[in-house]
C-alpha cells in the first residue's frame, strides 16, 4: 500500500459510510444505491484522500451483529485513528446544544468535533438527518464563525465522486 500523500485532502469517516460499505445489500432502492455509491467511492476514489476514523466510530462499529461489525471492523482495518482528547469530548457537547442535536444521537456531535477539532477536510457521511445536509451546514457555518474553529466540509461519499468527463462525438 503507497504512503498516503500529505498534500491530499484529509476525509474523517463517519460509522455511517463504514456500515454502508460492509452491509450485505439492502432491499430498499435508496438504500441499494447509497450502498453501491460507497462501494464505487472506497474501490475508485478513495486513494485520491487520507482517511481518518475515531473512537467513536470504533465504538459505534464494534456493536451489533458480530459477522456485520467484524466487517465493519475490517473496512476500518488501515486507517489510522483520531485520538479522543478532552477538547474533542467539550466541543461534542458544545456542537450538540448549537446544532440541537437531541441526546439520543449525540454520538453524531462527537463525529462533527473530531472533524473539527483535528481540521478535517471533509466529514464523510451518510447521516442526512444530523450531519450531511443543508440546515447543519448554515447552523456549522454560523457557529464557526462565532467561535472562530475549522469548518469541515459534511458530505456524502456520492458528493465526493468525480463525473466523468462526458462522451465527446467525434463523428464526421
Amino acid at each position: 500500500m503507497a504512503l498516503p500523500n500529505p498534500a491530499q485532502p484529509r476525509v474523517c469517516v463517519e460509522t455511517s459510510v463504514v456500515s454502508y460499505l460492509a452491509s450485505r445489500p439492502s432491499r430498499d432502492f435508496f438504500v441499494l444505491a447509497n450502498q453501491q455509491l460507497t462501494q464505487r467511492w472506497w474501490e475508485e476514489e478513495r486513494a485520491g484522500y487520507r482517511l481518518f476514523a475515531s473512537m467513536a466510530v470504533v465504538r459505534e462499529a464494534s456493536r451489533g451483529d458480530v459477522a456485520a461489525a467484524a466487517r465493519r471492523m475490517d473496512a476500518l482495518g488501515e486507517i489510522p485513528l483520531l485520538a479522543q482528547t478532552e477538547v474533542v469530548l467539550l466541543l461534542a457537547k458544545d456542537l450538540q446544544l448549537a446544532l440541537e442535536i437531541p441526546p439520543r444521537a449525540a454520538g453524531d456531535a462527537e463525529h462533527l468535533a473530531y472533524a473539527v477539532a483535528y481540521e478535517m477536510d471533509y466529514l464523510l457521511s451518510w447521516n442526512c438527518t444530523h450531519l450531511a445536509n443543508a440546515h447543519t451546514t448554515r447552523m456549522l457555518e454560523q457557529y464557526a464563525l462565532r467561535h472562530g474553529i475549522w469548518l469541515p466540509t459534511l458530505c456524502t461519499p456520492a458528493s465526493l465522486i468525480e463525473p466523468e468527463p462526458p462522451e465527446t462525438n467525434n463523428a464526421e
